[in-house]
Parts: C-alpha cells; structure tokens; sequence
C-alpha cells in the first residue's frame, strides 16, 4: 500500500514536454527563444507554401526559399495541415496555398551553413534548405 501512495502524487504531475508533441515535418522554436532585434516586422515574402515530410518552405516569388520556423505557442500539426494563431486568430494552413509572411530572419551573417543555436522545440531537418524564417505573422490569399 506504501508503494500505491507515493506514486499518487506523481501521477498528475508531469510537465508539458514539447519533446512529445507531435509537430509533424514543422520547425519549432521554443517561445523563450528570441529573434534578431528589430526583425519582427520585416517581410518574408509572399510565395508557395511547400510541405513535405520532411520540411516546410516557402517558396517566394523572388526564387528564394524560406523554411518557416514557428512558434510552439502559436502552431500545431493537425493531419498534414498547419494550424498557426496569430493576432488575428487561427488559421489553416495546407500544401499549395498562397501566403505572405512576415516576421524575422534567425540567420545572421556568416551563418549560411550552419543552423544558428536556438532553443528548438524540433528542428529542421538537416536536409530542408532555405533561410531559416521565424514566422510572426501571416496572410493567405
């Protein structure tokens, strides 16, 4: 009976662990995490958005190609969409749709090869290329 009473208390303690959600082929940063300063605001582009197994992209007009990194308190994965909530409330995002977005790039100068030190949620996957892009805010259409 003593080994039934002290795992009571554990039992409806845990913790949130972004390690176990399910955030599918999604770029995640934690939400301590924090942008350049003054990048918050700038435009991404406006493009294709192009999921995958394995990675999330933008495909912008300009012929560049931004992997969308998210923020864990504003995304989820739900059956190969993406839900994204923004200030103006959620929105469903899907392969093929149009979008513009903005927010700030987590690359600096000299990092192009490498991933910048983030505190992840879930990382690119080491074979999505393109500029690593925080997303803050978007519109589709």
């Amino acid at each position: 009976m003593a080994a039934l009473a002290m795992s009571i208390p554990f039992a409806g303690c845990g913790q949130s662990d972004s390690s176990s959600t399910d955030y599918g082929p999604l770029a995640v940063i934690d939400d301590s995490d924090t942008a350049p300063e003054g990048g918050h605001d700038a435009l991404g582009g406006t493009g294709e958005l192009d999921i995958t197994d394995r990675c999330v992209r933008l495909k912008a007009d300009d012929d560049r190609r931004l992997v969308l990194v998210w923020r864990a308190s504003e995304v989820r994965w739900d059956d190969g969409r993406i839900v994204f909530t923004g200030s103006d409330g959620e929105v469903r995002l899907a392969d093929g749709d149009t979008l513009t977005v903005g927010g700030s790039s987590l690359e600096y100068e000299g990092e192009a090869e490498t991933r910048p030190d983030r505190d992840w949620a879930q990382e690119p996957d080491a074979d999505c290329d393109g500029e690593l892009w925080s997303v803050h805010s978007l519109t589709v259409g």
